[in-house]
C-alpha cells in the first residue's frame, strides 16, 4: 500500500510518500512552497496543481491529512490551513482516493507513544522506521511522513 501524508500549510505544504507492508519504504518527500507575494487564489492554485501532479505520478492508495486545529494565539493560521485542506480533499476526491484525517496528538501518539512528542522524537522514530537520515529533511516533510507512518502503523494494529 502506498500512503501519502500531507502536512497542510499555505506557505509550505509537506508531502511524504511511503510504501507500507512488512517494512516501511521511504519513496519521496516534497514541500510545496507558495510565496506570500502572490494573491490567495494563485497560492491555492499552485498547491492544487502540484498536488494533482504528485498524485498522478505516485499513484497512492490513500491520503492522510493533518486535521485542522486552532491555536488560540494564531486563529488566522487555521483559516489558511483550512484553504489548503480543502484543496487536498478536492484533489483526492477527483482522483477517487480516500482521505483520512489525524489530529497532531493522535498521529504523534501512534508513531511515538506520546501525543505531545517533540519534533526531535518524531524525527528519531521516522529515521528508525524508514532507515533514513531524517535530519536532512524539511520539518514539513517530517510531519507528512509521520502522518503516513502513523496511518500505516494503525493499519498493522488492526
Amino acid at each position: 500500500m502506498k500512503v501519502i501524508g500531507v502536512d497542510p500549510g499555505l506557505a509550505a505544504t509537506g508531502l511524504g510518500i511511503i510504501k507500507g507492508g512488512r517494512e516501511f519504504i521511504f519513496l519521496e518527500g516534497k514541500v510545496i512552497y507558495t510565496s506570500s507575494s502572490l494573491e490567495l487564489p494563485k497560492r491555492i492554485a499552485k498547491v492544487y496543481w502540484t498536488f494533482q501532479e504528485k498524485i498522478q505520478e505516485a499513484e497512492p492508495d490513500v491520503v492522510v491529512l493533518e486535521e485542522l486545529f486552532v491555536h488560540k494565539l494564531h486563529p488566522l493560521t487555521s483559516v489558511m490551513m483550512a484553504h489548503i485542506r480543502g484543496v487536498i480533499c478536492l484533489v483526492a476526491e477527483l482522483n477517487s482516493l480516500p482521505v483520512v484525517s489525524l489530529l497532531p496528538t493522535h498521529w504523534k501518539g501512534l508513531l511515538t507513544g506520546n501525543g505531545q512528542a517533540s519534533k526531535h522524537q518524531v524525527k528519531k522514530m521516522i529515521a528508525k522506521l524508514l532507515g533514513i537520515d531524517a535530519e536532512k529533511l524539511a520539518t514539513h516533510i517530517i510531519d507528512a511522513l509521520g502522518l503516513a507512518l502513523a496511518y500505516s502503523l494503525s493499519k498493522e494494529l488492526c
